[in-house]
């Protein structure tokens, strides 16, 4: 059984699949060292929508992958958002865009093998802080990088 938060991320980054734009030659220098180390599996530790924590307890972790710049928050292949990453800003920034052309605009930090990203519902600004505080239109979500086998 999906808890909550699995259940968000799906419908979140199912409802922000991006049409078929090329983002390649959008990420400066910095942000394609980012995107060179953000690729592959990674396990979500904890989800925080407007300050409130989410139960991620399952059982078994939701896996993301990043591959190239689409970003598939569970194992469908045709299941996925496209972003950009903006490594010269502090902190960096990640832009997904919906199929409808709306944007969402977030904020990450990538340090080894963990992972934040906060990013704001459509329409929203980006966020400041790398936090969801309570009553903002503000998602939090910490990763964990899967191990190889």
């Amino acid at each position: 059984m999906r808890t909550l938060a699995n259940l968000f991320a799906i419908a979140l980054l199912t409802s922000a699949s991006l049409c078929a734009e090329d983002f390649s030659e959008q990420h400066n220098a910095s942000g394609m060292r980012d995107l060179k180390a953000i690729q592959g599996d990674w396990l979500i530790q904890k989800v925080v929508r407007g300050g409130q924590r989410l139960n991620t307890d399952t059982g078994q972790q939701s896996v993301n992958r990043f591959s190239g710049d689409k970003w598939f928050p569970g194992r469908n292949p045709d299941d996925y958002t496209r972003f950009t990453l903006n490594g010269d800003t502090v902190p960096k920034q990640i832009d997904m865009v919906a199929r409808d052309g709306s944007k969402m605009l977030g904020i990450y930090r990538l340090n080894d093998d963990d992972l934040t990203l906060v990013f704001a519902r459509p329409g929203e600004a980006r966020p400041a802080k790398l936090e969801s505080e309570n009553g903002s239109p503000t998602y939090l979500m910490d990763f964990k990088r899967q191990e190889k086998d």
